[in-house]
Parts: C-alpha cells; structure tokens; sequence
C-alpha cells in the first residue's frame, strides 16, 4: 500500500510528466496538453539547463494548482539531506519529491516521517554498461521500497565537456533491465523517463509496462522551451501505459 495514501485520492494514473518546467505559462500548458503531471528542478548539484530557484518553483505550483485541481506537481532535486528537501518541498507546495540523487535509505525514511502527505519517488539510474545488470539495479531498488511510493527509471551520461547529467541526457537505457524491474515491484509503480519524446514512447511503454512516463529534452524546441505539439504527442501515448487506476 502507498505510504502517503492521504494525498492520492486526487492525484490521476497513469503519470504523465513533463519535467524541466521554468514558468507557471508552461507548466499549464504542459497540462492542458495531455500531462498531468509537471517536474520543477530545483536544488541541483549535476548540469541541467531547466533548473530553478524555490521562488520560481512556488509560484508555478501555485499557477498548476489553481488552474488543475488534480494536478501533481513534483520537486525534483539531487539534494541528499531530508531536511533541505523537505524545507523545499514544502515552501513550494508540491505533491511529491522525486530523489533523483543518491541520498541515503536513512535519509529517505526520514523524509517519509517529515512529509507523510507527499508521494516520494526514488530514481533509479541505469547506466548502459556492463557492470550494471537487473540484479543490481533492482537490489538498489529493494533497500529504498518500504519507504517510497514508487521508482523512475532514469539515464547518465558524460558531457563532451566532461559534466556528469544524472536526469536530461536524451538518452534510452536498457528495456530489459526496465520491465524486469517493473516486475520486481508489482505493487509500487514505476515510472519510465531517459530519452523518451512522442515517436519512441509508444515502443517503449510496450517494451516496459511501466505506470507513466516521464520526458524533459525530448519534448522541447531548439530554444529549450516545451513544444505544444511533442506534449499532446507524448501525452497520447502515456494515456494508454498499461497500469492499476491508483497504488
């Protein structure tokens, strides 16, 4: 069961996400395209184009919410501290936290404690090299479940100028090592992100099963800015993730 049920009954399955929201004008386009759910980068120790400051992240929580009442706006942060995230999370408003850095299963139990009513998302990197197998993938998995709601799969890569992105790369990861570790976790959902835009979700959501699907870079025009026409696209294809009506 989903640790932070008091939240869950207005929040809509399956995830669909666009992360990398900079204002509150695209976060409620994100919305009225398709997505019901947006990603706010905030608090970041790796490169990434789209993060913003808390002040920013408020106010276009304050926009998604008024404007969509079902709305699920999540903070996505690589900070590692449960007191620095909670403080985040709950001056923005948010409805869930994505960990999308390394921070500790100690840590992690007790953001649970200080943000029952948040959904919390742990992120699971899967880097396409040998030395990364399902086993481990799902082993790392298993030491954070009794304490989050679900996982998202994500890529790294290394920039050409040797920046380490954990999250954004535009890059796919192993399906395989994906749908085994939706089938390790029936019962927590899991969300699909890394390289994904409206042409490969379809095959991808196919491949996996996952609960929603997640995209930044592969929704958005040369400037950076979300694409309206890549956002109705890709939402047409989360709407179809083959999952449970709630967790």
């Amino acid at each position: 069961m989903s640790l932070s049920m008091k939240n869950q009954s207005r929040l809509i399955w399956p995830l669909i996400k666009v992360c990398g929201i900079q204002s509150p004008e695209e976060g409620i386009l994100a919305l009225s395209c398709g997505a019901n759910t947006i990603g706010l980068l905030v608090g970041l120790t790796h490169k990434a184009e789209d993060e913003i400051d808390v002040d920013r992240a408020a106010k276009i929580c304050r926009a998604a919410h008024e404007h969509f009442s079902r709305a699920r706006v999540v903070l996505v942060t690589h900070l590692v501290n449960y007191k620095e995230v909670t403080k985040f999370a709950e001056f923005i408003g948010v409805d869930a936290v994505q960990i999308h850095g390394d921070m500790s299963v100690s840590d992690v139990k007790l953001l649970r404690t200080t943000l029952p009513k948040v959904e919390l998302f742990k992120t699971v990197h899967i880097e396409n090299n040998k030395n990364v197998t399902a086993q481990s993938v799902i082993a790392y998995a298993q030491n954070y479940e009794p304490y989050v709601d679900g996982f998202l799969t994500d890529s790294k890569s290394i920039d050409s100028d040797g920046q380490l992105r954990i999250g954004g790369t535009g890059r796919r990861h192993d399906p395989i090592i994906g749908r085994m570790l939706v089938e390790a976790f029936p019962n927590k959902p899991v969300i699909l992100a890394g390289g994904l835009n409206g042409e490969n979700a379809a095959q991808a959501v196919r491949e996996i099963h996952p609960a929603g699907i997640d995209a930044n870079s592969g929704l958005e025009n040369p400037d950076g800015s979300k694409n309206a026409e890549k956002i109705l696209q890709f939402a047409s294809v989360g709407a179809v993730c083959s999952c449970k009506t709630s967790f």
